[in-house]
């Protein structure tokens, strides 16, 4: 949900349609992605394994581990509160300083490209499955049909 969801909201009447694409991509040595990410390595990152303790292994939430990890917990002294936590002894960001401290790393990470130090720790799937939607809105009940 929080990266493919889709908000309806009240009042309204919504539409949405969905379609499923699965990618099957070839693994070395046609391109750098990972066939088995189901099992853990000894090489593996932190932010691998900790993707792996959370749920099924998803490259957006192993890149957002390590941005947290990496990015915000040094430079903010605590951890952005919408990112799941691998360390519960870690202190989640609460003050409205702390959140604008946040916002700033993740503008930064975002801007700078530094994520090449996360992609080298958060591997890409070689099989992967993609949702695009496609959503109308209208307001309901309709004047007409009222």
């Amino acid at each position: 949900m929080k990266y493919d969801g889709v908000l309806a909201a009240t009042g309204t009447t919504t539409s949405i349609s969905i379609a499923k694409t699965k990618y099957k991509k070839l693994d070395s040595p046609y391109s750098d992605c990972r066939k088995d990410v189901e099992t853990i390595k000894s090489d593996d990152s932190m932010y691998f394994k900790g993707t792996l303790k959370l749920s099924k292994y998803y490259k957006r939430l192993c890149d957002e581990l390590c941005e947290q990890y990496e990015f915000v917990i040094p430079t903010c002294g605590c951890a952005d509160p919408s990112v799941p936590i691998i360390d519960f002894n870690q202190t989640i960001c609460a003050s409205k300083t702390d959140l604008d401290c946040v916002k700033e790393v993740h503008d930064k990470y975002d801007k700078l490209n530094t994520a090449n130090k996360c992609n080298v720790l958060c591997p890409t799937e070689c099989d992967t499955i993609t949702y695009s939607k496609s959503i109308s809105i209208a307001t309901y009940p309709t004047d007409y049909y009222v």
